[in-house]
């Protein structure tokens, strides 16, 4: 049986990674009922999720990442433990952008030479 200490714990995680849900949400200009409609649950749950007030399923947590293009982690920023595996929400916008256009190069040669030049700035900063 878990101590209140741990119980506490677990209910603050849930209250940053349903906010980490919210945040990610806005940000795309998504509804709460928009999300929920995605999940095939009431809008009421999607609320329930992004104030803490009930804990989000492991396969739930992936469900949501996907249909907000954000990692796992990213959801988990802020939680004890979490934050150094995830880039900032507020950074987010940068690393999609980033993304898109790595991807759009169709040339194999200058991704290869572009991840090359950055894995060597990253290794002298």
């Amino acid at each position: 049986m878990a101590n209140s200490a741990s119980r506490e714990r677990l209910n603050n995680w849930n209250a940053v990674v349903g906010g980490n849900v919210r945040a990610a949400r806005t940000r795309l200009g998504l509804t709460q009922q928009a999300i929920a409609q995605q999940l095939d649950i009431s809008y009421q749950q999607q609320q329930k999720y992004e104030t803490g007030a009930n804990r989000i399923s492991a396969g739930r947590l992936y469900e949501i990442s996907k249909i907000l293009d954000i990692s796992i982690s990213q959801l988990f920023m802020g939680c004890s433990g979490g934050d150094e595996l995830a880039v900032p929400l507020a950074e987010m916008d940068d690393v999609a952008e980033l993304r898109e256009n790595f991807q759009a190069l169709e040339s194999l040669a200058i991704r290869t030479a572009l991840s090359g030049l950055v894995k060597s700035i990253v290794k002298s900063a």
